[in-house]
This record gives structure tokens, C-alpha cells and sequence, in this order.
């Protein structure tokens, strides 16, 4: 969170290896330290649009979704492709940020509204 606001990359650095250590030792199966790790990579990509870093969220949101196919936070893979959309004007990404919304909204739709930066997001513009 603080380096989203201050845009320090020790903080960066900081969370990223704090994260990378506790999802090795959970195997990869830890779906909140990958969600956590694919945010701050969300969030420097936002910053800085260096393409290796949305590659790495989508890859942690993947695997987020792949354990477990109904969790309604890896759906905050929405973010990262409207936050691609708004960089590229590629359509492909905003059809995509669209999918995982309504995905989000069929699985649980209140928890869906409630994150300010999950999928609901892409509505503020």
C-alpha cells in the first residue's frame, strides 16, 4: 500500500521479497500472498508500464485462479486489464476487464461491490 502512494521502490523491493519468500514457502498455494505479490506488481506497473510487470500479476492471478476457480479476488485480474486497456487502447483488454467483472458478479456479487480495487474498479471511469 505504501508504495502505491509513495512510489518507493524500497518499499517495492521490500514487499516483493517479503511476499516471494512467504509464497515459496507456502509451495505457491497461498491465494492472499499471490494476490497480495500480483497487486504491488499491479500497482508498479500502473506507475511505470513496464510490460514484465503485468506479465507477473497476470501470472500470479492465473495461478490464483487456478487454485481455486470461484475465489472472486484473483477476478481483480480485471484491474490489470483495464489498467492495460487504458495504456494500449487494445479493445482485447477491456473485453477481457469486462469478463472477469461479470465473472466476479456471478460468483459473489456484494463481495464483488465491496473491494474498491477489485473488479467493480473499472466502473469508476
Amino acid at each position: 500500500t505504501r508504495y502505491g502512494i509513495d512510489k518507493s521502490d524500497y518499499d517495492y523491493n521490500t514487499a516483493l521479497t517479503i511476499f516471494d519468500n512467504m509464497i515459496y514457502s507456502s509451495n505457491n498455494s497461498d491465494f492472499i500472498l499471490l494476490n497480495n505479490r500480483a497487486t504491488i506488481y499491479l500497482a508498479k506497473y500502473n506507475i511505470t508500464g513496464n510490460n514484465e510487470l503485468f506479465e507477473n500479476a497476470l501470472k500470479d492471478y492465473e495461478e490464483i485462479i487456478k487454485l481455486d476457480n470461484r475465489n472472486v479476488y484473483a477476478l481483480n485480474r480485471s484491474s490489470l486489464y483495464f489498467n492495460k486497456y487504458k495504456k494500449t487502447n487494445d479493445n482485447e483488454y477491456f473485453e477481457k476487464s469486462i469478463q472477469d467483472c461479470s465473472s466476479a458478479f456471478k460468483i459473489d456479487a456484494n463481495e464483488a461491490l465491496k473491494n474498491d480495487e477489485g473488479p467493480i474498479y473499472i466502473y469508476k471511469y
